[in-house]
């Protein structure tokens, strides 16, 4: 499956191996950041070849793919819901960004997983980018 990738796509997914490794072994955020990076990179890499804009529109066919791509590169050791909020948090990395310089490093260090953040779609989905994380933090322990 991987045989067709470009260079880049190529480099992002090795990287986000290394750093899934890693983050099995201890999380840090700039390691999930590089995951991050990988699993978008395969995503817009299998919407592309399916030309579609949203994984949504791909239907079964992107579901296959997807999962596919996953296996293969490993990353479906990650939870589902951890991959998906990840993805999001990638895609909106300047506002998360942002957010976290405001935090002191205790906080930081305490919100390094991706699954800690709450929902942030809404806010930034209509139009109040600056809204996403008040109070959207949950505790999960």
């Amino acid at each position: 499956m991987g045989d067709g990738l470009d260079k880049t796509t190529q480099e992002l997914i090795k990287r986000g191996q290394e750093a899934w490794d890693s983050l099995k072994r201890g999380e840090t955020w700039e390691k999930w950041q590089t995951v991050g990076f990988a699993l978008d990179a395969g995503q817009r890499d299998i919407m592309r070849a399916l030309g579609i804009n949203q994984p949504q529109d791909g239907g079964r066919a992107y579901a296959e793919r997807m999962s596919a791509w996953l296996s293969e590169y490993r990353f479906s050791e990650i939870d589902k819901g951890v991959r998906s909020r990840l993805i999001q948090l990638i895609q909106h990395l300047p506002d998360v960004e942002a957010w976290r310089a405001t935090l002191d490093l205790k906080r930081r260090i305490e919100i390094n997983h991706p699954i800690r953040y709450g929902v942030i779609g809404q806010p930034i989905r209509s139009g109040n980018p600056s809204s996403i994380f008040r109070g959207s933090i949950r505790r999960t322990s």
